[in-house]
């Protein structure tokens, strides 16, 4: 818990530039205390998942590791990115056959 504690507070140049969202600075503290979150917490993260179009465990990954070298979470960033670039293709995909089937008057 001591690591956690230095490490979040190494990363508090980062959490100052969040300053407009307090509500995330305290979900990030309490996650860094490894601290309960509370339904409230809870709401907020969900509300930046969808938001931001991420699931929630990545939100609270990287809540976590907010105050990580970004460099060393390389592969984490690498594996989120193929994830989602996949979804990405998934979607693309559907959407395409979605307006074919429109097109051709299918229902």
């Amino acid at each position: 818990m001591e690591e956690r504690t230095q490490k979040f507070e190494a990363g508090t140049h980062i959490l100052s530039e969040l300053d407009e969202w307090p509500e995330v600075i305290e979900i990030t503290k309490k996650l860094n205390q490894s601290e309960r979150l509370t339904e409230k917490d809870e709401l907020w993260i969900n509300e930046l998942a969808e938001t931001v179009g991420w699931d929630k465990n990545a939100i609270i990954n990287e809540l976590t590791n907010i105050s990580t070298d970004p460099s060393k979470r390389v592969e984490k960033y690498k594996e989120l990115h193929e994830e989602y670039f996949k979804d990405a293709k998934k979607f693309k995909k559907k959407v395409t056959l979605d307006k074919q089937a429109k097109n051709y008057g299918e229902p």
